[in-house]
Order: structure tokens, then C-alpha cells, then sequence
């Protein structure tokens, strides 16, 4: 099975915010990239990425987030795996970043929920975990688990991973958005992720990421053989 990632299962997925330029037009998807590009910068300057040599970012898109750090990190080998429609694009974004980054970064197409994640120092899920039920989350985080390095570390950047009041207040706000599905269906809570976290093998506790604007960042880490 060829390595992949993405975030597309049964048709479901494929509308989240790294690969929908066709369904909402290029400025619109450019207001997106603003957005993101905020918190990924933010993700480069809280995170010590300099303790590790390969990272993988699942849902890649555009491969904004491996842009920013191949920029940032030169010793660092990226990895951006998203649904094979968008590795066009994030080719031609790859190519106009420029210096020795094309070089440090690698391109793969297909589906997290079918198919293999090659190994990692640190991977990297960008919004899409909202997109998944209870029992895909886990599906997904127990692979990760699978493919991360002994020591490694997985970090979780989500709009939906949040708790309490403010949760809630979100959710009443896009609850016209949600494409017919109930709002709790979108909850990721950190005591939720923390569960998943846990039961996948990974050590006990979140650590938090300061990230900027509704953007939330928290990493669980693989513990390291004595």
C-alpha cells in the first residue's frame, strides 16, 4: 500500500480547509491560507522542532506547514500527504517558496483512513480531526501512534479543540455550516483528545501550544524505550 494521507473517507472529507479551492473559489481559499498561515508560524516558534529530523503533516494541502518550516528548520525533511487532487498545487506553492526547499520536501497522495503513514519524527494534524466520528479519531490516532519514532511527538492543531463555554460558543456560531450534522459531532475536546491520546499508547498529559487567533494547539508524546 503506498504511504498517504488526506483526510477523504467516503467522499466525506475532501472539503476541508487545504482542499477546497474548487468548491470555494481561489479567494476564498486564500482567506483560509491567511488564517492558517498565522497559527503554522505560531506552530514553528513554540514548538522546539530543532530535537527532530523528519516531520509528516497529515492533510497537508497546499504543504503550507512544511513550507514554513523547511524555511524555518533547514536540517528538517518534510513530509505532506493529502488527497492526490491537491498535490498539484502544492507542488507549484513548493516551487515559488524557492531555495533548497523543493528539495527537502516530499509530496504524497492518498487516504490516512486506507492506507499506511510512513514513519515520522513528529506528526502533524491541521483542522481535519473535527471532520472525523468518535471511532475514526481513534482509528486515526492509534495509526499515528504506529508511525511516529520512539520519542516522537504528535501535534493536534484544531478550531474545534476547545472545552466549556467556549466550545459552544463556536459551534452556535457555525451551526448553519455543519453540512446537516449534529454540533456535537464537531466537538474535539482536550479531555476527549487526552482519551484517545491515552489509549493509543501514548504518555499521560497534553502539552499546550500558544497559537494565535481560534486556532488551539496541543502535543502528546510517544514515550522513548529506557
Amino acid at each position: 500500500v503506498t504511504p498517504t494521507a488526506g483526510h477523504g473517507n467516503d467522499h466525506e472529507h475532501e472539503h476541508t480547509h487545504e482542499h477546497n479551492s474548487e468548491e470555494c473559489g481561489e479567494q476564498g481559499y486564500e482567506e483560509i491560507e491567511k488564517v492558517m498561515r498565522i497559527s503554522f508560524t505560531a506552530l514553528s516558534e513554540a514548538f522546539d522542532f530543532s530535537r527532530y529530523t523528519s516531520v509528516l503533516d497529515i492533510g497537508g494541502g497546499r504543504a503550507q506547514l512544511s513550507r514554513i518550516l523547511a524555511s524555518r528548520f533547514k536540517h528538517l525533511q518534510l513530509t505532506s500527504l493529502d488527497m492526490p487532487s491537491v498535490l498539484p498545487y502544492a507542488q507549484k506553492y513548493i516551487a515559488q517558496t524557492g531555495g533548497d526547499v523543493s528539495n527537502r520536501i516530499r509530496l504524497i497522495g492518498g487516504d490516512i483512513l486506507q492506507d499506511d503513514a510512513p514513519k515520522a519524527d513528529v506528526i502533524h494534524l491541521g483542522n481535519i480531526m473535527h471532520h472525523f466520528d468518535m471511532e475514526k479519531r481513534q482509528f486515526v490516532i492509534n495509526k499515528v501512534f504506529e508511525a511516529l519514532h520512539p520519542g516522537g511527538a504528535l501535534i493536534v492543531v484544531d478550531v474545534f479543540l476547545l472545552d466549556g463555554s467556549e466550545t459552544w460558543a463556536l459551534l452556535g456560531m457555525v451551526s448553519n455550516q455543519l453540512a446537516g450534522k449534529s454540533p456535537e459531532d464537531y466537538v474535539l475536546g482536550e479531555d476527549l483528545l487526552e482519551k484517545y491520546c491515552e489509549k493509543a499508547g501514548f504518555a499521560p498529559g497534553l502539552e499546550k501550544i500558544p497559537l494565535c487567533g481560534i486556532m488551539k494547539g496541543r502535543v502528546a508524546y510517544k514515550r522513548a524505550p529506557k
